[in-house]
């Protein structure tokens, strides 16, 4: 095997690596209840509380300068104009309604107007999350689509029914099928009266004209 093939296998563990911790991240949440008592959420200490959480990142520009003042404090405008200074993974507040919720990007700085965004965790009252990538989301959002339209599709088949003479049509109401049947009903019961009507006057004319040829009879022999 080749220097080459080397690195490039490396590299592939190290894509797989990431991915599989991107699935992991995006399922977890941090909070820490014991922080969260004594300190409120500001612009300024959420990357604090941040720093806890095991989506930070121990390597990046903010752990450097909050190691170099460890004894001296920092502003939050000193600490913004030197993170603009370095070059790196840093963390910055992009948007705040404090204390509820703020929205924390991961960012990889190359010059203080370079800047390449890696990350989106959002802090919720105090619920820290990563938020989910835009391809992940898409694909959430087409599956629950498909899902719906597949359901709506078997729900339509289920209304059509077929025949030869027909072809497809749609299945009638329940209600439609029962005055249907009732309407049968009618049809069937109006011919077995009319069939036992005519069997009664069928049957009176058959004894009429018996009683008219016993009398013919009668009157023969009496002549």
């Amino acid at each position: 095997m080749n220097k080459e093939s080397i690195i490039f296998n490396e590299n592939e563990e190290k894509l797989k690596l990431q991915e599989s911790e991107k699935e992991i991240h995006s399922c977890i949440m941090f909070e820490d209840p014991n922080w969260l008592s004594q300190l409120q959420l500001t612009t300024y200490s959420v990357l604090d509380y941040f720093a806890l959480s095991r989506f930070y990142d121990t390597t990046c520009d903010n752990q450097v300068i909050k190691m170099q003042h460890l004894i001296e404090s920092i502003t939050e405008d000193e600490l913004n104009q030197k993170l603009k200074s370095m070059k790196g993974i840093q963390y910055v507040v992009e948007s705040a309604i404090p204390p509820n919720l703020f929205v924390i990007a991961k960012i990889k700085r190359d010059s203080p107007d370079k800047v390449q965004k890696l990350r989106i965790y959002y802090v919720y009252y105090g619920k820290i999350y990563q938020s989910p990538e835009l391809s992940k989301l898409l694909d959430y959002r087409i599956n629950n689509c498909l899902y719906f339209l597949n359901e709506a599709l078997e729900g339509l088949s289920k209304k059509v029914e077929h025949d030869n003479e027909n072809g497809y049509t749609w299945k009638a109401p329940k209600q439609h099928k029962i005055i249907q049947e009732q309407k049968k009903s009618q049809v069937v019961s109006e011919y077995s009266n009319c069939a036992v009507l005519a069997l009664h006057n069928l049957q009176k004319k058959t004894i009429e004209d018996k009683k008219k040829k016993t009398l013919g009879k009668r009157k023969r022999n009496d002549i």
